[in-house]
């Protein structure tokens, strides 16, 4: 059945449909007597754990499990973030803590800019490659074998390159007030 899949959100239709009949289908055999005592209590137990299901842990979900930034994917908010969230990096990495800086770029940062490389690669194969050997030398300093020694240089260089690559996109982005 394919009743509920219109919507991005929302009760389970499906398990509504079908807990909703076992509970009255058992509570109609516990009234009439007619079937053995345990049946009407199993129709009841699993239409009322489908019905509630249907709006706790069977519902869609409209949030995807991936970490991103405010914004849907690809939008220039998620961007900014990102060249926020290096910012935030390169912060921490000036005050040498480098495990607020691992955390600034993977949770702020990271997903977006593959997202940026990917879509200022149609445009320009040049400035996704800058971006990406820059986002490659970040990840080795933040790396356990890392040791961060050029952290905050290579910070800048990844927010000049995903600058430059988001001024090919045409989306305006802030440079860091450090």
């Amino acid at each position: 059945m394919n009743l509920a899949h219109g919507a991005d959100s929302g009760p389970n239709i499906e398990a509504l449909v079908l807990g909703a009949p076992l509970v009255v289908l058992g509570l109609a055999l516990f009234f009439q007597k007619t079937a053995n005592v345990v049946v009407p209590f199993v129709l009841i137990g699993a239409g009322a754990i489908l019905s509630i299901g249907a709006f706790t842990f069977l519902n869609r979900d409209p949030h995807p499990a991936v970490a991103q930034g405010p914004g849907p994917a690809g939008t220039e908010a998620t961007y900014a973030a990102a060249v926020e969230g290096l910012c935030l990096a390169q912060a921490a990495a000036a005050d040498r803590d480098v495990d607020q800086a691992r955390r600034m770029f993977q949770d702020r940062a990271h997903s977006p800019l593959h997202e940026i490389a990917a879509d200022v690669g149609a445009k320009d194969r040049g400035a996704e490659g800058d971006l990406l050997v820059a986002m490659q030398r970040v990840e080795a300093d933040l790396s356990p074998a890392g040791e961060g020694e050029t952290l905050d240089e290579d910070l800048g260089d990844l927010i000049q390159a995903t600058t430059t690559a988001l001024d090919e996109l045409g989306i305006p982005a802030a440079s860091c007030a450090l």
